[in-house]
């Protein structure tokens, strides 16, 4: 809904609601209530924003030196940027909360547009090495999100240290569902979606990637959950905070220093410095911590591990009953393959199988080479698939 001069209702509720807020007015019911009077056309608006407010509990940060000196230093060294003012941004509201921080529902004054507002609150971090470490991830990954410029990565606005103590870098505020939401509605066929529709995201992935890797970022992190879809079916994939920069020749030196190789006889950790990611969908070489070997082709894996958990509704390792813990899940990837998907999903399409087998092999150089080798494969398997049933249809008639 908008109003006669195409101005969404929504965008003008936020930015009446944030003059309101930064004018100091209190978020209760006798001063909302006067806003809505004054507006009634975005009564529904105000309150829905008046009751996410009100959810939000930030803690004044108390923050010690070694975080903040790493991430001044660390700005200072990769962007030269002054920090900017906090009083910028109007608190919205909040819209997740994660292991690295929390996503903000901001409004921009300057700009005046709604934004999402990533924030590494350093006085929960311990002191030493750990907290550098989670410093550099979380500005790595505004950094290398800010040189994807792809409409499939998500834009970043801003990146600072506010006066409190708190890094953070803005973006645009995300809708749709995560891919794991699609998969579910492509296999009950709701919504619109179907299996084929379904594999043509995968594809706009790998072709997303197929960028990625050009600029020389691995993003080592690919899951159903880090990748968010419209309603058009356009994609962004989100979350580079594991990336790794490689040599090419636009690229910088990685950001985040790489821990030596895990011992591969022994199940380690994930995210504990040395194997990084998340299982399933981590390949061999990730899960044995052999970061050298840490390739375009990791990501490739990961890909074969997403389509495979599109046909076995189901991602490769399902860990067992007792062994729900990541460890458990990455010393089965070290060990050997999953569950076979013929097994898992008989019905499924023998050139898809193969696709998913070819990106998920064991041995990196018996994958895929490119991601746009996979992106073709699909496009090929749709483009027969549509087809034959178009000849079906004719035969039909």
């Amino acid at each position: 809904m908008s109003r006669p001069n195409g101005e969404p209702l929504e965008h003008r509720a936020l930015h009446v609601f944030a003059q309101f807020l930064a004018r100091g007015s209190r978020v209760d019911g006798h001063a909302i209530d006067d806003l809505c009077r004054s507006h009634p056309d975005l009564e529904p608006s105000l309150r829905g924003l008046a009751e996410k407010r009100s959810e939000v509990k930030l803690q004044p940060p108390r923050v010690g030196a070694g975080p903040i000196v790493t991430v001044r230093r660390r700005l200072a060294k990769r962007s030269d940027l002054p920090a900017p003012s906090w009083d910028r941004y109007v608190l919205l509201g909040e819209l997740a909360r994660g292991g690295m921080g929390l996503v903000l529902h901001v409004w921009d004054t300057v700009l005046e547009r709604p934004l999402a507002m990533k924030v590494l609150d350093t006085k929960d971090l311990p002191k030493g090495p750990a907290a550098d470490e989670t410093v550099a991830r979380f500005l790595a990954e505004a950094q290398v999100a800010g040189r994807l410029e792809h409409p499939g990565s998500v834009p970043i606005h801003g990146l600072g240290l506010e006066r409190g103590g708190r890094v953070y870098f803005t973006m645009p505020v995300l809708e749709g569902r995560n891919l794991d939401e699609v998969f579910q509605l492509a296999r009950s066929r709701s919504e619109g979606w179907s299996i084929d529709r379904a594999l043509l995201v995968i594809a706009k992935v790998c072709e997303v990637m197929g960028y990625a890797h050009s600029r020389g970022v691995i993003h080592r992190d690919l899951k159903p959950a880090n990748v968010m879809v419209k309603d058009s079916g356009e994609i962004c994939i989100v979350d580079w905070g594991l990336a790794k920069l490689v040599d090419c020749p636009e690229a910088e030196p990685a950001v985040v220093q790489e821990s030596k190789p895990a011992d591969a006889s022994r199940p380690d950790p994930a995210l504990n410095g040395t194997v990084s990611g998340t299982p399933p969908y981590m390949a061999p070489e990730q899960a044995s911590g052999r970061q050298d070997e840490i390739s375009d082709r990791s990501d490739v894996y990961a890909l074969g591990a997403i389509l495979y958990r599109l046909l076995a509704g189901r991602g490769p390792y399902a860990p067992r009953k007792g062994q729900e813990e990541p460890e458990a899940t990455v010393e089965l990837i070290r060990r050997g393959s999953p569950t076979p998907l013929r097994r898992l999903a008989p019905g499924a399409a023998a050139e898809l199988v193969a696709i998913s087998e070819k990106a998920m092999a064991r041995r990196p150089e018996d994958r895929y080479a490119e991601v746009e080798e996979m992106a073709r494969d699909l496009h090929a398997f749709l483009a027969g698939s549509s087809a034959e049933t178009a000849d079906t249809k004719g035969n039909r008639a």
